[in-house]
């Protein structure tokens, strides 16, 4: 029972971070029949110390706000009945800022949502959040520099939208102590991570599970057990895995 973390839902784009459309509908379909999926709100205030959600409940996400978001998540989420938030890069929106954090970007050029696209996505309860400004390494950024890149992707969603935009996801799940205090001095209710080893638990440091092209439905499964996230962080995995 996790907060999952996808990216893209594309099939003509071979990346770990882009999903299958028949996948991703599959996985939707299941969810539907076996869990509570719950709004990115509910979900910040069901987690427990261990990083969990309750029993039989789930949420989704998305991170970049790539626009097969648009195209291909918020059909599928419809036919499921099913809810997400997008967490955005606002600097794609307002500054002419292409896609240049992906490791392995595609032949075609990646597109992002348009500001009418994400309108649309909150206005049928699609939660939007922020996903920073630039998708700088925050940790790398002094505290000023960071309290500003937060508090300006904020601002710039917060119009788009016209309500609050209180949870941010940590560009690839990467922060500490001073990037937590930024986040909150930003005005942000809470921030997610995507965490590969021990960290820990709390409202600036919400963990998520990565879900990938390469996932199985068995793997897939496996990522929604409750014991998966405590597991998954541990010690004990972080010395097996190397």
């Amino acid at each position: 029972m996790a907060v999952l973390c996808y990216h893209s839902v594309c099939d003509a784009w071979n990346s770990p971070l882009a999903m299958s459309t028949t996948d991703f509908a599959a996985q939707c379909a299941w969810l539907a029949r076996r869990f509570r999926v719950v709004d990115l709100p509910t979900a910040a205030s069901l987690v427990d110390r261990r990083g969990s959600l309750p029993g039989r409940v789930a949420t989704l996400t998305f991170d970049d706000g790539f626009a097969d978001n648009f195209d291909n998540v918020l059909p599928a989420l419809r036919r499921s009945g099913l809810t997400g938030a997008v967490f955005v890069v606002a600097a794609t929106l307002d500054r002419g800022h292409g896609v240049d954090w992906v490791d392995d970007p595609p032949a075609f050029q990646l597109e992002t949502l348009t500001r009418a696209q994400i309108e649309t996505m909150s206005n049928e309860g699609i939660h939007i959040g922020s996903h920073s400004l630039f998708h700088k390494d925050l940790t790398t950024l002094d505290y000023a520099a960071c309290l500003e890149d937060l508090e300006t992707s904020k601002a710039i969603l917060e119009e788009i939208v016209r309500r609050p935009v209180p949870y941010l996801a940590y560009p690839r799940g990467l922060w500490n102590d001073d990037v937590a205090k930024a986040a909150k001095a930003a005005g942000y209710l809470g921030a997610f991570s995507l965490p590969t080893g021990p960290e820990p638990v709390g409202p600036f440091s919400l963990p998520r599970v990565g879900i990938y092209r390469d996932n199985g439905p068995l793997q897939f499964k496996v990522k929604n057990l409750r014991a998966y996230q405590s597991a998954r962080t541990s010690r004990l995995y972080k010395a097996v895995r190397g």
